[in-house]
């Protein structure tokens, strides 16, 4: 009697590339690549320190025998850095860029009076 002609088990990576017939893989690559880029702009702007993950998650379901496999990529890329402004609470509640608690030297600009032509040299 001779055996059925039955695969050998395959490595995680080989199943990982046969997902989705390469789909998968070519996506988790090209997700690397990006992550990657992102982390060495983040770094520029953070002084030479920036980081992200990818989360790979393998779903198996079996149906009658039949395993299905799903693969789904999530990226976590830096957060960008973003600037701060600074207001203080006006006594209406609104928010005004200017410190009601500091002495305003100059006022509103205003306009000069005279020959409003602007010359050329």
């Amino acid at each position: 009697m001779t055996e059925p002609n039955i695969r050998k088990s395959m490595t995680m990576n080989q199943h990982l590339d046969s997902l989705q017939r390469g789909e998968f893989s070519n996506e988790l690559s090209a997700a690397l690549r990006d992550l990657v880029g992102d982390i060495e702009n983040a770094a520029g702007e953070n002084g030479g320190k920036a980081k992200g993950s990818i989360t790979i998650t393998l779903g198996f379901k079996l149906d009658n025998g039949i395993y299905e496999l799903a693969g789904d990529v999530k990226v976590k890329a830096p957060k960008k850095r973003r600037g701060i402004t600074h207001a203080w609470a006006t006594p209406d509640n609104y928010l005004t860029p200017q410190n009601p608690n500091q002495v305003e030297m100059f006022g509103e600009p205003r306009l000069v009076p005279g020959n409003s032509e602007i010359r050329h040299a």
